[in-house]
């Protein structure tokens, strides 16, 4: 009884199946993408807010302004040792990471107190934006084929470019809402509340 070669009962890919994971990688690329948009997006948009955030934090815009140089900085120096210290572990999962990370420090950074704490929270920001660049830039030969690698690292990066025009006019746009001056309002409130409470009223000399 004649044998069949190994392989010869397989059934072969559809094109419909070849076009669905076409259209998952290339997904994946757009998501990227988004990620870069977005950590660009959260460094550059406290430029159209140093003037509400200072009078917020009672200190002057050259002091915030100073987040935005600690956010690029950081960024620039952790980049190239991010894929060295992550390289034991999956790129998706270390990408949902510091998306996470991106989260936290917007979040932080939004509730920060003091100057300190917006420092800090522009550090972690730092971080994170400088694995998502090393992670993204790595990611495309990965995700599709080398006929596509230049487009799709193209899709990816352009998201860094539209968050540096887009992310400044944000910005302005928030405060042009009166959210922010709201806010300021709000937090002047509850100091002057604080303040208040802590004043020793003088007593009276006993007769």
């Amino acid at each position: 009884m004649p044998h069949s070669a190994p392989g010869q009962n397989s059934p072969a890919p559809t094109s419909s199946t070849h076009a669905h994971t076409i259209e998952n990688h290339w997904a994946a690329v757009a998501l990227i993408a988004a990620s870069t948009f977005i950590v660009v997006a959260a460094e550059m948009m406290p430029v159209g807010l140093l003037t509400p955030i200072g009078a917020d934090l009672v200190e002057s815009e050259g002091t915030i302004g100073l987040s935005l140089a600690i956010t690029g900085l950081v960024a620039a120096a952790t980049a190239p040792f991010v894929p060295i210290v992550t390289r034991r572990f999956d790129r998706r999962s270390t990408l949902i990471v510091l998306m996470l990370v991106v989260a936290a420090a917007n979040a932080l950074t939004a509730l920060a107190p003091s100057f300190a704490v917006l420092a800090g929270a522009r550090v972690l920001l730092g971080v994170s934006m400088g694995g998502v660049w090393a992670l993204a830039a790595s990611l495309a030969p990965k995700l599709v084929g080398s006929r596509s690698v230049g487009l799709a690292t193209t899709i990816i990066f352009s998201g860094i470019a539209v968050a540096s025009v887009l992310g400044v006019p944000a910005g302005d746009v928030y405060r042009s809402s009166g959210r922010v001056e709201r806010g300021i309002l709000d937090s002047q409130l509850r100091r002057d509340a604080d303040r208040a409470r802590h004043v020793r009223c003088p007593t009276r000399d006993a007769s």
